[in-house]
């Protein structure tokens, strides 16, 4: 069996191996973004701390299976003309995808960053179409940040 080994970059680095096949199926990189993701994005509270860790529920209204690995998400803030993305926290993560059928939910945990400032924010989540290798984008509801 001969292995293939391929890269994931975003916040972090890591190395995938997979079994060889005809073509290859990673996902592209995290910074491309082809449109938004047909996933319900569902919070257990509006209020949260700096740091803390939230247990997220994640539903796919669409047809298709979804692709998916939270470790790199990405947070926005609220501003005056729209949103902000913070910017990347260093993160070693793995290179898991796990699969999210249509219809199906499944709850994943993600966490605030321990330098959110007090104000609206929005985790931003990606997954991946691999029948068309789309990468798409679901936001949050907004949540608040508080001292």
């Amino acid at each position: 069996m001969r292995l293939h080994f391929g890269t994931l970059l975003g916040t972090g680095l890591a190395v995938l191996a997979t079994a060889c096949s005809a073509e290859p199926t990673l996902p592209p990189p995290a910074d491309l973004v082809d449109g938004p993701a047909p996933v319900v994005i569902t919070l257990p509270t509006g209020v949260v701390r700096a740091g803390q860790v939230l247990r997220i529920t994640q539903t796919n209204t669409g047809t298709a299976a979804l692709m998916y690995n939270h470790c790199n998400r990405k947070v926005d803030r609220a501003v005056d003309t729209g949103w902000d993305r913070l910017p990347p926290e260093l993160r070693l993560c793995t290179a898991d995808l796990h699969t999210l059928a249509p219809g199906a939910s499944a709850e994943v945990w993600v966490d605030v960053p321990a330098d959110a400032k007090p104000g609206n924010h929005r985790f931003a989540l990606q997954f991946w179409r691999e029948s068309t290798r789309e990468v798409l984008e679901a936001v949050s509801p907004t949540f608040r940040v508080e001292d």
